[in-house]
């Protein structure tokens, strides 16, 4: 088995996390990719419906922000329900988007080329431009936010080349918040939209190494002068540490075996061609697996732990980034471009 049984558990029951009554569902209108280098090619890839499932607050009256939420690599579950719950309470929208089960996938632990992060970039930016249409939803106060295989798109989505290809008219995120992403990329060009970030990872994570992402933060950083791009590492603390579920809240560690990504890194060599640097191959819909092979572990080590304390003060980061750039009208703020 590629997962224990017990981490299977974690994506298919919902033991009180169960989804809200007031969902919605809604189809939408997507891209499937083989690679995020078929994002920049108008003719590359393929349309793709993918499932959304909306959530409005109830007692919240006229426009309100909103948070298109990207589910982690065990697929849609009780993680994502929990928070579409909290933020509700916190009189925030939420689009919950399934993008395995409509592409007939039903979790990438043993194959991350089974649904490319080009795909879910692509699925984010639609749950964007739906919610941007809607009559409850304020346009201008949208956020993506996701956990480990869907947190890597909502870093992506930052980048204000993905925002230009991929967003409707003025469209773009106003905020993007990351539970432990795979961060192992190097761009060419690393310009934001400006919008702030907030990742947060654990030290001791093996799966998708903080270090990655602490490295990727600092160089966004430095070429995005007045940009508010956080990363808060969390020490002690491994993959998945605030998963609301209770067998973790009882055991703490739960094992992990499946294809983990930790020693790849992918460098854009030149302007949409990527390559893996462990492996030198040219990372494309049809070479994604073969690198893989090369680059990735196979390993028993791994683990999710979970961590009170970091489960804790990341709900008090998050509650607080939404109250400071999401929960509060934006400031006017410059043009990113237009979709091309």
């Amino acid at each position: 088995m590629r997962l224990t049984t017990l981490l299977l558990a974690l994506a298919v029951t919902a033991c009180g996390h169960g989804a809200p009554s007031n969902r919605e569902k809604v189809p939408l209108l997507s891209w499937t990719h083989g690679f995020i280098d078929e994002v920049g090619v108008p003719t590359a890839g393929e349309l793709q419906y993918v499932d959304g499932s909306l959530m409005l607050p109830e007692s919240a009256p006229g426009k309100v922000p909103a948070v298109v939420l990207l589910h982690s690599g065990a697929g849609q579950g009780s993680q994502d329900w929990y928070y579409a719950k909290l933020l509700n309470s916190w009189g925030i929208a939420v689009l919950a988007i399934n993008s395995f089960k409509p592409r007939k996938v039903v979790n990438t632990v043993g194959d991350q080329s089974a649904v490319s992060e080009g795909s879910i970039l692509a699925d984010a930016f639609a749950g964007l431009n739906y919610l941007s249409e809607h009559p409850r939803i304020d346009k201008d106060r949208i956020a993506a936010m996701g956990f480990s295989k869907g947190a890597t798109p909502v870093i992506l989505a930052a980048l204000k080349r993905y925002r230009n290809r991929l967003a409707h008219g003025d469209n773009r995120f106003a905020a993007h918040i990351g539970y432990y992403p795979w961060c192992g990329f190097a761009f060419i060009d690393h310009e934001t939209t400006g919008s702030p970030i907030l990742v947060m990872s654990g030290d001791q994570d093996i799966i998708t190494p903080a270090k990655l992402c602490e490295n990727l933060t600092d160089r966004w950083t430095m070429t995005n002068p007045g940009t508010d791009i956080q990363m808060i590492t969390y020490e002690g603390a491994g993959h998945a540490f605030e998963y609301p579920h209770p067998v973790l809240e009882i055991v703490n560690e739960l094992p992990v075996y499946g294809e983990l990504p930790r020693d790849c890194f992918i460098a854009e060599t030149e302007p949409n061609v990527f390559v893996e640097m462990r492996s030198r191959i040219r990372i494309q819909g049809d070479t994604l697996r073969s690198a893989l092979d090369l680059c990735a572990t196979w390993t028993h080590s791994a683990h999710v732990a979970h961590s009170p304390e970091a489960q804790a003060d990341s709900r008090l980061q998050l509650q607080r980034f939404m109250e400071r750039n999401l929960l509060t009208r934006p400031r006017q703020q410059a043009t990113v471009g237009s979709s091309k």
